[in-house]
């Protein structure tokens, strides 16, 4: 019994040598910072143009929402569309919600 004891008490301990290899290993990894243009990209809003891209590349027989509506529709009605997804879409990254919750 005392080897079962003690057996989960040394699993279930802190061990301080564990917590140095993590550090050891994270200072280790060596990560490429973007560079500016890539920061940039990354930071800008998408434009329409992008928007209809995505929407034109979408699989087909798909839904990609939670409404329910397919990908062909919104490939069909895109030119009716495009200014209030386009709209919605800005204010959704502004306020960080769908602006319709």
């Amino acid at each position: 019994m005392d080897t079962l004891i003690k057996f989960y008490k040394t699993l279930y301990s802190s061990n301080h040598n564990d917590d140095n290899k993590e550090q050891d290993y994270l200072d280790k990894i060596q990560c490429e910072k973007g560079k500016n243009i890539e920061k940039k990209i990354c930071d800008e809003l998408p434009t329409s143009e992008e928007c209809k891209l995505e929407i034109e590349n979408m699989k087909s027989n798909k839904s990609p929402g939670q409404d329910g509506l397919s990908a062909e529709f919104y490939k069909v009605f895109w030119d009716d569309l495009k200014d209030i997804y386009y709209k919605s879409l800005l204010k959704y990254i502004e306020i960080g919600a769908p602006p319709f919750s």
